[in-house]
């Protein structure tokens, strides 16, 4: 009897967390526009500025965000990719591991800082700016 009551009680929450789950993530991946992005990724080396052109392939996979960033002749995936409202996080190594959040500017494009594992926070330089497809 107990377990029937527990059940009763479960199972419409538990139905109910899992549909507010899929329409999070429904939300997040349609929000950002799938195709070709443009941007730029830059770091600074031995004192020195780097501006590097790049390309960002945005898919969804199932309820994720894939994207794949092609710069230097060398394609980065990211991983643990998340858009929640206008901060776009994800991991990326194009050489140290590093986490980035990246903020959804009024154009639609989204810059920010990326954070190396094992680096204070003002020695990350890695900047990554990426800029969605032109309207057809």
């Amino acid at each position: 009897m107990k377990l029937t009551v527990i059940l009763a009680v479960a199972l419409p929450v538990l139905a109910t967390a899992c549909a507010a789950k899929r329409a999070v993530n429904s939300t997040a991946t349609s929000a950002l526009e799938q195709g070709m992005w443009t941007g730029v990724m830059s770091f600074v080396d031995e004192g020195r500025q780097h501006r590097l052109g790049a390309i960002y392939d945005v898919s969804v996979k199932g309820d994720s965000l894939a994207i794949v960033m092609n710069a230097d002749g060398g394609s980065f995936p990211f991983s643990d990719v998340k858009l929640i409202d206008d901060k776009l996080t994800f991991w990326v190594s194009p050489g140290a591991r590093a986490h980035c959040t990246l903020t959804r500017r009024d154009d639609g494009a989204f810059e920010g800082r990326c954070l190396a594992e094992g680096i204070p926070p003002e020695a990350s330089t890695l900047r990554i700016l990426m800029l969605p497809p032109p309207k057809d």
